[in-house]
């Protein structure tokens, strides 16, 4: 329904003196909305969306992994957090829901947030990453608190370099 709305270039929202409350943030629903214009219907795009954000889990898994590790077992890492999810959350995996994009996103924002020192460039990664993130699903703004937080405590200059 909303899709649809995105694709015919209707307001996303109802008028704000209707009393009516509408969870999700826009983003999930653009995204979608551009692969309908390609051809596909609304619910496969919401399955590629997912399927595109168990990739950005994977790649955010090894990067986080590789500031530990070695890069082969990064790179079991990042196949097993990906073996993980289809096989302990399997309605997860390619369900037309924006969740696993938006944590996606949000963790790979925070696999660039916690590699000092942040450059400009990065910081801006970073917040590109958590708006498209919080944009697609609000439940993921812990994701951004976090990295906040940890910059704060340990590595002021990149705080500085994502905040401001």
């Amino acid at each position: 329904y909303h899709i649809q709305e995105v694709v015919d270039g209707a307001s996303l929202y109802p008028p704000q003196w209707i009393w009516t409350v509408t969870n999700y943030p826009p983003g999930s629903f653009w995204a979608a909305g551009l692969l309908t214009k390609l051809g596909l219907s609304p619910v496969m795009a919401g399955r590629v969306l997912s399927l595109l954000g168990l990739a950005l889990v994977s790649v955010a898994a090894y990067r986080l992994l590789r500031l530990r590790t070695a890069a082969s077992r990064a790179r079991f890492g990042a196949a097993f957090a990906a073996t993980f999810f289809a096989v302990v959350f399997p309605t997860y995996v390619a369900m037309n829901d924006p969740q696993m994009l938006a944590l996606g996103c949000g963790l790979l924002a925070f696999s660039f947030a916690v590699k000092p020192p942040l450059s400009w460039r990065d910081g801006c990664l970073v917040a590109a990453l958590f708006v498209s993130a919080i944009g697609t699903k609000h439940n993921v703004v812990g994701l951004f608190g976090a990295a906040v937080l940890y910059l704060a405590i340990y590595h002021i200059r990149s705080f500085w370099r994502l905040v401001v």
